[in-house]
């Protein structure tokens, strides 16, 4: 240690100043902090830095120009734009964008925007590798549009564009939209998944925006998107006669709702027809608006092979497809034999219905005028538990018809079957989305329920939506479990009860035949399959119930509420002695 040199003391206080400066805060790494305007202008600016984490809200007076690959995190912050500027955006010329977590507002939101205004743009000069990801970037309060994407790739998953403004309704001020990608002189391919977009439009004299527009020169994929409060929902557009190269685009599993177009292609250059093909191909999901092809010519083609619409799409179908017309619907499918059961997607003690697998089955059954369903989980004799997961978006179809019914069975000998009026209830309380049957025996018990069950069967039913348990069902399931019988014992001795989680317990309507025990109910939750002459003899509970409201705890003169009342009362009139340690 003595043998080293030292470091003069005004090197050192060199050092330690740069150290701190701000503009060099990232210098001696490859990710920067940027919490203003001025840091996150020079943390782009400076090629040694690869990834950004914004710390704080932001307003930006200055256009963004990245040409390099960069990552940027915005934590959950806001970046703000100029209201009055609409120059002020993201320009994208070369390199891998990574965009994640931000929020982007205001950016010429009261601004009649020319053609190209976005909040996040790359434009046609861009170099072809440029590639743009963002995941859950919400953007609002813009001009035009939110993205503008014209070489390169793109992949925009999650977030919400809102396409409003402050520029007042009336002719030719507003025109928004959420995305657009093509019209480049180079292809752009790019997908876009679960984006939510409302409010695009457009009240230009003659001109009509769209949620989503896909020009020449661009492959493009939509998946699990949700528009809605739109003039027009996707647009695929071969209009301009100068276009080389086509334009394909891929929809599934998305919902529009749209006041005029659902789904439209625009065809024909002054009724010439464009160089290059479109084509607009549609595999499910759900569609309120026209859906049609303008100008249509050879060149342009409309597929549709699932989905379910409010005009009838027949002129647009997939060979061997076909329409069933119910409840307001019109619904395509692939007939199936309507008596064989669904198979779901197996995956370990996981089972999933596909939208496909489920709008065949029940549009079949439909048009083969047998309203009723059947699912088949080939579960495990062995297996405790099991989840099926079913699309909900054609129920409501199924369950407008008379003695419609969904049954659902599974290797473990369980069966369940909803009849109609429960369907109407599922189907309205999902909304549309994917709901889940769970089925476990011997579950998690408290102390109350275990004392009441004892050595019985007991088996916990749930039909979720979205982690959120359906409560009701505004009519009538039914329940089949296999169950063995004692041989000291009638078959009709056999019940089914209600065990709610205090232990408070209620008998439900009980058949039982051949090793099957079958009940009704109108809720799940735990039931427990025994002997009505053993439970008296349970210990630590009520014989009664309320078999009004079977949730409710039953009420009687063993009640611990009454107990503890009548204790409450003696101790205070001094009659109940309590020992004290004394202290010593």
């Amino acid at each position: 240690m003595r043998n080293m040199k030292r470091i003069p003391a005004a090197l050192l206080a060199l050092l330690l100043a740069l150290s701190v400066l701000p503009g060099l805060a990232f210098a001696a790494g490859t990710e920067a902090k940027a919490g203003t305007a001025e840091e996150l202008v020079a943390a782009i600016s400076n090629p040694e830095v690869s990834k950004i984490t914004v710390t704080a809200d932001i307003t930006l007076t200055q256009k963004l120009s990245i040409n390099r690959n960069l990552i940027i995190d915005g934590a959950g912050h806001t970046i703000t734009g100029q209201a009055n500027d609409r120059t002020v955006y993201l320009e994208i010329t070369d390199g891998k964008l990574e965009l994640s977590h931000v929020t982007f507002q205001n950016f010429g939101s009261n601004q009649t925007g020319e053609n190209g205004d976005a909040v996040i743009k790359v434009p046609d000069t861009a170099a072809s590798g440029t590639m743009v990801t963002a995941t859950n970037v919400n953007i609002k309060h813009f001009s035009r549009s939110a993205y503008d994407l014209r070489a390169g790739s793109f992949r925009i998953t999650g977030g919400v564009i809102l396409c409003t403004n402050d520029l007042p309704e009336g002719s030719n001020t507003k025109l928004t939209k959420g995305i657009l990608a093509g019209l480049g002189s180079g292809s752009v391919t790019g997908t876009i998944q679960n984006v939510a977009i409302s409010g695009a439009g457009s009240n230009y004299t003659d001109w009509n925006s769209s949620a989503i527009e896909i020009y020449n020169n661009a492959d493009v994929s939509i998946d699990g998107c949700r528009i809605s409060n739109v003039k027009n929902g996707i647009h695929v557009d071969n209009y301009y006669g100068s276009a080389s190269q086509d334009v394909a685009v891929t929809v599934s599993n998305t919902t529009v709702e749209a006041a005029k177009d659902a789904l439209k292609l625009y065809s024909t250059y002054n009724q010439q027809g464009g160089v290059a093909n479109a084509s607009l191909t549609v595999s499910g999901g759900s569609y309120s608006g026209n859906v049609r092809i303008v100008g249509k010519t050879e060149k342009d083609t409309l597929t549709i092979s699932g989905g379910t619409y409010t005009v009838d799409p027949t002129e647009y179908l997939a060979g061997g497809y076909s329409v069933y017309s119910g409840g307001g619907k019109f619904v395509v499918y692939q007939p199936v034999d309507a008596t064989e059961p669904v198979a779901p997607d197996m995956d370990g003690g996981s089972a999933v219905v596909t939208e496909e697998d489920m709008n065949n089955a029940i549009s079949s059954a439909l048009a083969g005028d047998q309203p009723q369903v059947t699912i088949e989980v080939p579960a495990d004799e062995s297996a405790q538990s099991v989840s099926v997961t079913i699309p909900s978006g054609n129920l409501d179809v199924l369950a407008q018809e008379q003695d419609a019914a969904l049954t659902i069975t599974s290797g473990m000998g369980t069966v369940v079957t909803f009849g109609q009026e429960a369907l109407q209830s599922i189907a309205q309380q999902a909304g549309g989305a994917a709901v889940t049957l769970e089925v476990a025996y011997d579950g998690s018990l408290s102390a109350a329920q275990q004392a009441v069950v004892g050595d019985n069967v007991a088996v916990d039913l749930a039909l979720l939506c979205g982690g959120t348990a359906i409560g009701q069902f505004g009519g009538s399931v039914e329940v089949s479990l296999p169950f063995a019988l004692a041989e000291d014992k009638e078959a009709s001795d056999v019940t089914v009860y209600y065990v709610a989680q205090d232990g408070a317990y209620a008998a439900c309507e009980t058949q039982y035949a051949h090793g099957v025990v079958t009940f009704t109910t109108d809720h799940f939750s735990t039931y427990m399959v025994g002997y009505a002459s053993e439970m008296a003899e349970v210990p630590g509970t009520d014989n009664g119930s309320n078999p009004d409201n079977p949730s409710s705890p039953a009420t009687g003169d063993s009640s611990p509420l009454l107990l503890w009342t009548i204790l409450l009362v003696l101790a205070a009139a001094g009659i109940v002695a309590v020992p004290v340690k004394k202290k010593h």
